[in-house]
């Protein structure tokens, strides 16, 4: 079924009801099987669900998605804070959100979520929290996606038992009148540049943080050809980088709200100061979240040109734009002295990889994901299993024809948060070993409860003739020589990838053994 299917979204009718509890019921029998006790979803009936809809409602808000004159999915939500212990700028709230499990994946849930936030939004209400089970991964992944961040867990008692589940919170006061987005500047924005740097002027400051010289040059025209030419430094001269200038525009009323600048990369002098972004806000604009997005469009502009770890600094006495940072990842390295000003410097990483989810994969037409905590002698730390159950077509390796992913494989992911590393191992549909993949990495980590690690370029591979193989050199040099990876961590990658290369060279077997005994446990709860 294609993402364009025609969905018409509505407000609940009495009559819905019963197709409204078929769908809990079903529902929660296939995405909560091995997560929810058996028996609780065994016994779970539609007719006390019609009963209990019948309830809900004369005091909930309820709407349907409908296909053919059919109900295939609908949204219960309500006005109210029922969690000032969690945040109190909690307004509204999804209590419930189902879509008939063949019709998964076509949009329909985003198109329910979409429809109640609107509805919010029109009714002035700030913040929403919507609701899943802690270990429902499928569900969490799918909030994060269309907008939501973790806040918080709570207990839910169904049957005899407690579970819990994981809370996500959406930022309704940001209405789309708000969208930015980047542009480089043209002769078209002459006025309202001189008009910006104006303002700068008219409130006592005479630097702006990345913006190309403007303050320095203050005429338009010459400042216009100056930021050209940096797109095409010749970079053979050290002391100078290609770097691309941007106005921050509001979509509304095309107004500038702030400006920044991309240095393609780095050399020695912005290693130590300014690093790859540097921006500002206009000062009648501040203090209404612009800066955070801001830089969350520059990482989208340096991902397209290829920066993998940016550098981003700030003085500490700028809360605001340090806040900024670290709301986009920025991790503080250190601080250190520039003229008077005491600068910190934040890295951030584009190479994290969270643990992986097939369902994000355009190959894959049926998969699932199951992340378990291990506390053993051979292990400490999370496992994912990684089900592709059925695939449009295999996920092949070009150069080789090496399938690493068609019906029925697996893939074990291990997240030991004490290591350097993180082990993949690939399983074809009889469960034998297609690959094992060390990812060396400059940490292992989890965050909103997903793991992750953040790359660090070499690879060590074993594959199913127990060939022992060091992978991505020349991507690693090359970062190197970019200044995003340090002298320590380039010495740590090649340590690890040196030391794990030694010991598997004659400890293959045990890696199988290994493995083959976490596949079997994470298949006797999957």
């Amino acid at each position: 079924m294609k993402d364009n299917i025609d969905i018409n979204v509505r407000k609940v009718r009495k009559e819905d009801l019963k197709s409204v509890a078929e769908i809990t019921v079903n529902s929660w029998q296939t995405a909560y099987r091995n997560i929810i006790d058996d028996e609780y979803l065994d016994n779970l009936s539609i007719e006390e669900k019609y009963k209990k809809r019948l309830k809900d409602y004369t005091k909930d808000e309820f709407i349907v998605a409908e296909l053919n004159n059919e109900i295939v999915g609908f949204c219960r939500y309500r006005i109210g804070n029922y969690y000032e212990d969690i945040n109190s700028n909690i307004d509204c709230e999804i209590t419930a959100l189902y879509v008939k499990v063949k019709y998964k994946r076509n949009g329909i849930g985003k198109k329910l979520v979409n429809y109640v936030i609107n509805e919010f939004k029109e009714n002035g209400y700030f913040q929403m929290v919507i609701w899943c089970l802690k270990d429902n991964y499928p569900a969490r992944d799918f909030y994060e996606k269309i907008g939501g961040t973790y806040c918080a867990e709570k207990e839910l008692v169904r049957g005899n038992k407690v579970y819990m589940e994981a809370g996500y919170i959406y930022n309704l006061k940001k209405l789309p009148k708000d969208e930015l987005e980047l542009i480089i500047p043209t002769k078209e924005h002459k006025k309202q540049v001189e008009e910006y740097l104006q303002e700068f002027l008219d409130n006592g400051e005479n630097e702006i943080a990345g913006d190309g010289g403007l303050d320095r040059i203050k005429d338009f025209d010459e400042w216009l050809e100056k930021i050209q030419n940096d797109l095409v430094i010749n970079t053979t001269d050290k002391n100078k980088v290609n770097a691309t200038m941007y106005l921050t525009i509001r979509k509304s009323d095309r107004r500038i709200v702030g400006n920044l600048q991309i240095r393609h990369f780095l050399n020695e002098k912005l290693l130590n100061y300014a690093g790859h972004i540097g921006d500002s806000i206009r000062p009648s604009e501040r203090r209404k979240g612009y800066a955070t997005e801001q830089i969350r469009l520059a990482l989208e502009k340096c991902r397209e040109i290829g920066i993998d770890n940016v550098l981003m600094d700030c003085d500490k006495n700028n809360i605001g734009s340090a806040k900024a940072i670290k709301n986009n990842g920025g991790i503080l390295e250190n601080e250190v002295y520039v003229g008077n000003e005491l600068v910190q410097r934040y890295w951030i990483s584009l190479k994290k990889r969270f643990v992986t989810n097939p369902n994000h994969m355009e190959i894959v037409e049926d998969g699932n994901l199951k992340i378990r905590n291990f506390n053993n002698s051979d292990f400490n730390g999370d496992v994912a299993l990684i089900r592709f159950n059925k695939m449009y077509k295999p996920y092949l390796i070009e150069s080789t024809k090496l399938c690493l992913a068609d019906n029925n494989y697996k893939w074990l992911e291990f997240y030991d948060y004490s290591k350097r590393y993180r082990l993949t191992a690939m399983y074809n549909e009889k469960n034998e070993i297609v690959e094992w993949y060390f990812d060396i990495a400059r940490r292992i980590g989890k965050e909103n409860d997903m793991p992750y690690e953040d790359d660090l370029y070499l690879d060590v591979v074993v594959n199913s003739r127990r060939e022992v193989i060091l992978l991505d050199e020349n991507e690693l040099e090359e970062a190197f020589k970019r200044f995003e990876v340090n002298k320590k961590d380039y010495e740590m990658a090649y340590n690890e990838a040196n030391n794990l290369t030694n010991k598997l060279k004659n400890n293959v077997e045990e890696l199988k053994i290994f493995t083959d005994k976490y596949l079997e446990k994470m298949l006797m709860v999957d």
